[in-house]
């Protein structure tokens, strides 16, 4: 799993590297846990010493992605 972070970003975020950045993914909770997932198509880039953040759209990575594989 790969972040697109383009030299643009990486300006907006406050930040000189990639390894400046803190990569989130948002995590869907169900009462099963085969059932949690996460959303690989729209992370989050935190930049980490700046604090600012946005939440990307990675088209080719799907929105729900199992936590947990079998």
């Amino acid at each position: 799993y790969c972040l697109p972070l383009s030299a643009e970003l990486l300006g907006g975020l406050g930040v000189r590297s990639e390894q400046q950045v803190l990569p989130l993914l948002i995590v869907t909770v169900r009462e099963r846990i085969e059932d949690i997932s996460v959303n690989l198509q729209g992370p989050l880039a935190i930049g980490i010493d700046s604090s600012l953040g946005v939440q990307l759209v990675v088209e080719e990575y799907p929105v729900r992605f199992p936590l947990i594989v079998k």
